[in-house]
């Protein structure tokens, strides 16, 4: 299946983030420090319950205890890697739906070898930009399909169109807004907010695919209340609650 959807002109459906907001799921979040309350915020906007430690003494009481794991590779310290190691161990015993971030890992090729160890233990979502996405890719010698279908996984990659691709299916999303570009930790909560959707929608495609509407759209809302960056955020979370309440 392929196909583009453009949701500029209005809010999509949000029946995902009502589901969200009436159970309350936990999400863990492994985040970068630059990204920790736009992440939190996000997350508790939609109604999700979140928690943002990466000690590794205290990770896999947290992950454990959680619906959904967000793992972003944002400012990696050996610390971090191994409570990243850790988290992603505790959630495939335990099936913990969970989303790979490879933030900046076309610019480190020890976070490139680092997320492709990551990637062997299947996520249930790849979510990147496109330079980070096809920096996995090349180094693999794979296309973006092969990927997918190579570590039965969904690859999302995301930009002015957003692409999702699963092992037999693939969706072009037109969305989002250019002052999403301009708010710190916006990117790492989409992810943290897929890893919500992954509570909810057991499909990871179909989840993907709606996050992906239902962000861009409510980005399309917020610019429309907003003077700049520097109130878009504020009006982001407004209209991603005023969603969730529906």
């Amino acid at each position: 299946m392929t196909g583009t959807i453009d949701i500029s002109e209005s809010l999509a459906e949000a029946t995902a983030l009502v589901e969200i907001r009436a159970l309350h799921p936990r999400v863990h979040c492994i985040v970068n420090e630059a990204a920790v309350s736009v992440t939190a915020n996000v997350l508790l906007a939609s109604g999700a319950t979140p928690s943002m430690s990466h000690d590794p003494q205290e990770i896999t009481a947290f992950t454990s205890s959680s619906n959904a794991l967000s793992v972003n590779l944002g400012m990696l310290t050996q610390s971090k890697c191994q409570a990243i190691t850790t988290a992603v161990s505790t959630a495939s015993k335990h099936r913990i739906p969970w989303v790979l971030d490879p933030a900046l890992s076309d610019r480190s090729e020890f976070r490139l070898e680092y997320c492709k160890k990551l990637l062997e233990q299947q996520p249930s979502v790849l979510r990147g930009n496109a330079a980070e996405i096809d920096a996995i890719c090349r180094s693999m010698n794979l296309t973006r399909e092969e990927l997918a279908r190579n570590r039965s996984l969904v690859v999302m990659t995301t930009g002015e169109v957003d692409q999702v691709v699963s092992q037999n299916r693939t969706q072009d999303i037109a969305c989002g807004h250019p002052w999403m570009e301009c708010v710190t930790g916006l990117g790492c909560a989409f992810s943290a907010l897929l890893a919500a959707f992954l509570t909810v929608i057991d499909d990871a495609f179909d989840a993907a695919v709606d996050i992906a509407q239902t962000y861009g759209s409510i980005g399309h809302a917020a610019a429309a209340r907003s003077h700049g960056p520097g109130t878009f955020f504020g009006h982001f979370l407004d209209c991603l609650y005023a969603e969730s309440i529906q």
